[in-house]
């Protein structure tokens, strides 16, 4: 990734004019500023630490809201856990519909087919005899 052409013209031309400090005060961060209060930063950040998490985006909006009244946008929301945060939702979900919810109840050893039995009258071939 490299810088514009114009844009090194324009350093330069705000170097020749005001020196290094100008140059320095110049720099803007990309984006536009996050408007949540930092003490409501830090009890989203502490809440997404939390083991029991937040089944979806929407029920962590609501939590915001109900904790701080403040009202946040889901895709702000979004994008302050997944970038600022490095976070996600910490809800297990299933890997496919139609799994198990839970394993059952029954004992491995009494939920195991029985193992094929043979009649009196069948014989097998022995093949070590």
């Amino acid at each position: 990734m490299g810088v514009h052409r114009n844009t090194i013209g324009r350093w330069l031309a705000i170097y020749a004019a005001g020196g290094l400090e100008a140059l320095l005060q110049t720099y803007v961060p990309a984006g536009k500023p996050v408007s949540l209060a930092p003490a409501v930063l830090a009890s989203l950040e502490d809440a997404l630490h939390r083991p029991e998490g937040f089944a979806s985006y929407e029920a962590l909006r609501q939590w915001v809201w109900r904790t701080h009244g403040v009202e946040v946008k889901y895709k702000t929301l979004y994008t302050l856990v997944r970038t600022r945060f490095r976070a996600k939702l910490k809800v297990p979900r299933r890997s496919h519909t139609k799994k198990a919810r839970s394993h059952s109840r029954v004992p491995g050893h009494l939920s195991r087919a029985p193992a094929a039995r043979h009649s009196a009258g069948e014989h097998t071939a022995d093949p070590g005899v």
